[in-house]
């Protein structure tokens, strides 16, 4: 469906919400990671990957940079299929980091906005699941897949941010930024009241580091009450360690897994996220 455009009423660029983007690559880097090693130790039992050859390293490397031009490739793939019109050009943030972006010409619905932001999202999933396969690739795919996945926390951020606005606006996607069209009360109204989801965002950010000091705390008075009391004691969620403090011959041995930790956090800062934000609108 086309929506024919409009003059802009409001616009969300990238460099406004680093804080919330941060938040959100690292928990999607962590999360994707998890799940390709967690599948690849159900499946060949074990959940571990690296270089086995210069040449596999070499690859993987250049993933790392590589990660960009595709994780932009896959945005003007998703543009194309809806046959729609799309350029690249050189953007900068912050008038200093120069990044590459893909825009599409024309307005479109929230579905369609959607299928744009969420396709990189998508091939990332796809390349950590060539990652679990065994082949002398994997390691290469797995890089680029975490590489897509942190550059993707701008688009999940969309697709979570715009919900509120998704019925009474059309959006302009020009890569950093987007630009919102139609009824300007409606949406300077929703925006203003936080319902588009972007007030959530920011509680999920602070509740998901409020709970990984939490957790660094504790393992530091474990660690200590272990050493004084001369008992181990294990704290995880599933399969995820969180951290460890087990007797050994002549002291202690201490681990503390910060990736674990963070994983958590950010799954536990769901529910009371959205409570505070409830609770935050109550109040006024």
């Amino acid at each position: 469906m086309c929506v024919r455009a409009r003059k802009p009423c409001a616009e969300l660029r990238v460099e406004d919400h680093l804080y919330e983007l941060f938040t959100m690559g690292v928990a999607l880097v962590l999360c994707i990671g998890y799940l390709a090693l967690g599948f690849k130790g159900l499946l060949w039992g074990s959940p571990s990957v690296g270089a086995d050859s210069v040449l596999e390293f070499v690859a993987a490397v250049t993933a790392i940079y590589a990660s960009v031009p595709i994780h932009e490739g896959l945005h003007w793939v998703a543009i194309t299929l809806l046959r729609r019109k799309a350029g690249a050009r050189l953007a900068r943030l912050k008038h200093y980091v120069i990044v590459l972006e893909v825009y599409g010409e024309g307005a479109l619905t929230y579905s369609e906005l959607l299928w744009v932001t969420l396709f990189p999202l998508l091939g990332s999933l796809a390349l950590a699941a060539l990652s679990v396969v065994p082949i002398s690739a994997d390691y290469p795919a797995f890089v680029l897949s975490l590489g897509v996945a942190a550059l993707s926390a701008w688009d999940l951020y969309l697709a979570l941010a715009l919900r509120g606005v998704a019925q009474v606006a059309s959006f302009h996607y020009e890569g950093t930024r987007v630009k919102l069209s139609g009824d300007c009360a409606k949406i300077s109204h929703r925006l203003a009241l936080g319902t588009s989801g972007e007030r959530y965002a920011k509680h999920w950010a602070g509740w998901t580091w409020f709970f990984f000091v939490v957790l660094g705390v504790m393992f530091v008075l474990v660690e200590l009450g272990s050493i004084g009391f001369k008992e181990g004691f294990t704290l995880s969620a599933g399969p995820i360690l969180i951290f460890s403090v087990e007797p050994v011959e002549g002291g202690f041995r201490t681990i503390f897994n910060p990736p674990g930790a963070f994983v958590v956090s950010a799954l536990l800062a769901i529910p009371f996220a959205y409570l505070s934000k409830r609770v935050v609108e109550w109040l006024g």
